[in-house]
């Protein structure tokens, strides 16, 4: 099965609460389009404190191993500190990477090339 890994914000642009249920929906997506979501930032906060430094470092190192693992990697909103990283990874290995905005849809060509230079500043 192929697998696809969902970046999107946690704890910033909105609530935690917010965040994490557009992750979810996000993750629904991907089901529905037959992928695999890897969400690591809605799995780990279910026994991981993301408010203790090292907790929170040792899950974004996690989910930059998970990374290797997926064959696509969705990106949703404004790239967060702890997203830049994921992103980082996936254009490193070559994994095909899709921009959308919060609401899930995908960001048009401009929008896209303009947060792609965006992470390379």
């Amino acid at each position: 099965m192929l697998k696809v890994y969902i970046c999107s914000p946690y704890a910033s642009q909105g609530t935690i609460e917010e965040n994490v249920e557009r992750a979810r929906k996000y993750s629904r997506a991907a089901v529905q389009n037959k992928l695999v979501p890897i969400t690591p930032h809605i799995f780990f906060t279910q026994f991981m404190d993301d408010s203790v430094d090292w907790e929170r470092q040792w899950a974004l190192e996690m989910g930059l191993e998970l990374i290797e693992e997926c064959n696509f990697l969705w990106v949703f909103g404004i790239p967060t500190g702890g997203m830049i990283p994921e992103i980082k990874k996936a254009e490193s290995l070559g994994i095909p990477i899709t921009y959308h905005d919060p609401d899930g849809n995908p960001y048009p060509e401009r929008r896209k090339e303009q947060m792609q230079q965006w992470l390379k500043a």
